[in-house]
């Protein structure tokens, strides 16, 4: 596309973002860092917004750049952010059938940070439009699409999918101080983490699944899930989730062996609802930790 054309649809766009945010001239002004007589020549169309004007604005907004300049962010979700501050904001998407804790979510943001640094952490969220406070509170409701998403951003930005499942298996780093952690410390090893899980699940992670345990011994379980009928309804689905939020979970199904130091853990998902079958089964194994390193805890992973 003509650079000049691009700039003058962003102009148009900019125009457009201003009347829906309802913004008062003055605030616009210091957002792109000019002066009122520029303001003044792009109004009457005798200079387009630059670039790099347009760059300072998403800044200044705290949105992705790339959404924004492409003209896909909605402006209506953004006026109601602005409206009620992000630090109090979720896109109406991920208010519906809140069945997820938030920290299910936490956690693959929280590996995306330390793998490829907090920038990365940001894009993504900016991306989402949610802010760092609300992903905080672990304890908080939410869709569970904020995690599929989290998910096919990852994907679609290049990740292989053994990244997918690595990254859901950081949920046993991520929660290593939460009430239901200190919880499995006291059982004496994965069998009795996983005899445990379903309730668990419940509890401290969501219910947009049915889980129940399959075959289960000392160094094997088959952890077996079906979408939530509820949930279903709710969200007018036929099923839930995507393949990369499917890796991304035998990750998390990994994670509650670790619990006991167990590192050698493997997973693979022989049933799958977006293969074709009625439910999920992750098979996850680990092997007998020698006598001289086991213990309780999890100072042993870190």
């Amino acid at each position: 596309m003509d650079f000049q054309k691009r700039q003058k649809q962003l102009t148009r766009y900019l125009l457009k973002t201003t009347d829906t945010l309802e913004w008062k001239e003055q605030e616009l002004i210091e957002r792109l860092e000019i002066t009122s007589a520029e303001w003044e020549k792009i109004v009457t169309g005798r200079r387009y917004v630059l670039i790099d004007e347009f760059c300072r604005l998403a800044e200044s907004l705290e949105v992705n750049l790339d959404d924004f300049y492409n003209e896909k962010l909605s402006l209506s979700e953004l006026k109601r952010r602005m409206t009620v501050g992000p630090d109090h904001f979720l896109p109406e998407k991920y208010m519906l059938a809140q069945q997820s804790r938030m920290r299910t979510s936490a956690s693959l943001l929280d590996f995306i940070g330390l793998r490829h640094g907090p920038l990365a952490r940001q894009r993504i969220l900016r991306k989402l439009q949610v802010s760092e406070a609300m992903v905080e509170n672990r304890e908080q409701m939410v869709n569970m699409g904020f995690f599929i998403d989290i998910c096919d951003t990852v994907k679609s930005y290049g990740c292989s999918d053994d990244f997918l499942v690595e990254m859901g298996g950081f949920s046993s780093t991520s929660n290593r101080n939460s009430s239901f952690a200190r919880e499995f410390e006291k059982l004496s090893g994965p069998k009795e983490v996983y005899e445990s899980l379903v309730d668990t699940l419940g509890v401290h992670f969501e219910k947009n699944h049915q889980y129940s345990i399959g075959k289960l011994t000392s160094s094997l379980c088959d952890i077996r899930s079906r979408p939530n009928p509820a949930v279903l309804e709710a969200l007018k689905a036929k099923k839930l989730g995507s393949k990369n939020s499917c890796l991304a979970r035998q990750g998390v199904a990994t994670s509650f062996a670790l619990y006991h130091g167990h590192r050698n853990v493997v997973v693979e998902e022989t049933k799958c609802i977006h293969r074709g079958d009625p439910e999920c089964v992750y098979r996850v194994k680990w092997a007998p930790l020698p006598v001289e390193k086991f213990h309780s805890g999890l100072s042993f992973i870190n």
